[in-house]
């Protein structure tokens, strides 16, 4: 049988309407894969794959100015069936419903059409909302496409799975600040403790500690858990000129239990990268010290912070949604709060939630306050919410409801999945069983 008859029998045509058969069977035919991967083109580790699957990642980090090649891995590019190759790299700061296309909004193009199978970003910059700079912003969802001519001239299409680029910039420390709280009333409702963070990229987050007599610290959470909150984004409106990201909120103080000293320290991780120049510094300090009258005022449910996970997760990865209220713990009439998570349900009101359900894949942490999705995939459109409510002796009870939390698909997914296009007629062996059709 001549090479030329070979193609003709491997190579199927359809579109969008047409089922589409196996071929698994013909041994010859080309197995095409696309590959995207991101690299350091000066070989000094600035690029550094997050996530990866047989040299597939989901997600790739960079230092702000450094240079980031884009590889375009065609498998079996050189077969003899292939007449050329041409290669295109396209960037967007929203994740798409399949493909990167240029007749797609806020899609830009890099490095033209090529046959060269790389392209290279000079300089890479960072911004906190990409869609402010798309020509100029790295931190975006990256996908190259290979077109690919046949000896027969007969054309193949193939994208990329998705990668996420995140371009990561250390933080400038100021210097620490000191704070004096003297006489706090036995019982107070909520303190409130500052903690300015430094911009960067990741956001530095807030360590905080505890020490009776500025010696041996301790986590701030230690003993005192129900009664901390330690405050990420976002800030609900209805808080947000009295608290800021950083503050940590202690309630009902304790006088045996919070005399002393609660610093907050700079926890910025750049992993996998290294730079070598940066150090976590302490940004604030409060001492503290109690009065011999006692606070029995009312307590007030407030929600202060609702904090959605905002990462890039493969199939073992776990989401967590984590609301904080404020005046919890229990005192005099008011009874200690109580934590109830609910599920929008098909007919679109919420249902409570049995937690942890029977297989485990959803439970709470944190005095319940903590919202643990373990099989992101299954809940990937999912919505939820948390309920705090607390009874009053002698009065009515109290509840503070949190905003929407989810679906997960509005956090940073990456699917690493190839597409076919299905808008006109193309040429395509279909040998892999993770290939689908673009609907």
């Amino acid at each position: 049988m001549s090479q030329k008859f070979s193609l003709v029998t491997c190579f199927i045509i359809f579109n969008v309407l047409v089922s589409i058969s196996r071929a698994d069977e013909i041994c010859c035919c080309p197995n095409f894969q696309v590959k995207l991967k991101m690299e350091d083109p000066d070989g000094n580790s600035g690029t550094m794959p997050v996530t990866d699957n047989v040299g597939e990642g989901y997600k790739y980090v960079a230092k702000e100015d450094s240079n980031v090649m884009l590889s375009c891995d065609l498998i079996e590019k050189d077969h003899p069936a292939v007449k050329s190759v041409e290669y295109v790299f396209l960037k967007s700061y929203q994740m798409p419903a399949s493909l990167l296309t240029l007749d797609t909004t806020n899609v830009v193009q890099l490095c033209g059409d090529s046959t060269d199978s790389t392209c290279t970003m000079s300089n890479v910059k960072y911004f906190a909302n990409p869609g402010d700079d798309k020509e100029s912003s790295a931190n975006q969802i990256y996908q190259c496409k290979a077109t690919i001519t046949l000896i027969d001239d007969k054309l193949v299409k193939l994208w990329s799975h998705t990668s996420l680029l995140d371009v990561y910039v250390a933080p400038t420390y100021a210097p620490t600040q000191s704070f004096s709280k003297d006489d706090i009333l036995e019982g107070k409702g909520y303190n409130k403790f500052e903690c300015t963070l430094p911009d960067a990229n990741p956001p530095v987050k807030p360590n905080w500690q505890y020490s009776p007599d500025d010696s041996n610290y301790e986590d701030v959470f230690t003993g005192r858990a129900a009664r901390v909150a330690v405050l990420d984004d976002k800030i609900p409106s209805a808080v947000e000129n009295q608290f800021s990201r950083g503050d940590m909120v202690l309630m009902v103080y304790t006088q045996a239990e919070d005399n002393g000293k609660f610093r907050c320290t700079g926890n910025w991780d750049p992993s996998p990268l290294t730079f070598e120049d940066y150090t976590n510094e302490t940004i604030s300090e409060h001492t503290t010290s109690s009065s011999t009258q006692s606070d029995n005022g009312a307590l007030t449910l407030d929600v202060l912070s609702e904090i959605p996970s905002t990462t890039v997760f493969n199939v073992d990865s776990e989401v967590e949604f984590t609301v904080y209220v404020k005046d919890t713990p229990g005192r005099g009439i008011y009874q200690d709060v109580v934590y109830t998570w609910y599920e929008k349900n098909s007919e679109g009101t919420f249902q409570e939630m049995t937690l942890p359900t029977a297989n485990g894949d959803l439970a709470t942490t944190n005095e319940g306050r903590t919202l643990v999705v373990k099989d992101p995939f299954k809940y990937a459109a999912s919505e939820f919410k948390m309920i705090a409510t607390r009874e009053v002796t002698g009065s009515d009870a109290e509840e503070a409801e949190s905003a929407v939390l989810g679906p997960i698909t509005s956090c940073n997914f990456a699917p690493k999945t190839l597409y076919v296009p299905t808008k006109r007629m193309v040429v395509y062996y279909l040998r892999r069983s993770d290939v689908f059709l673009d609907k």
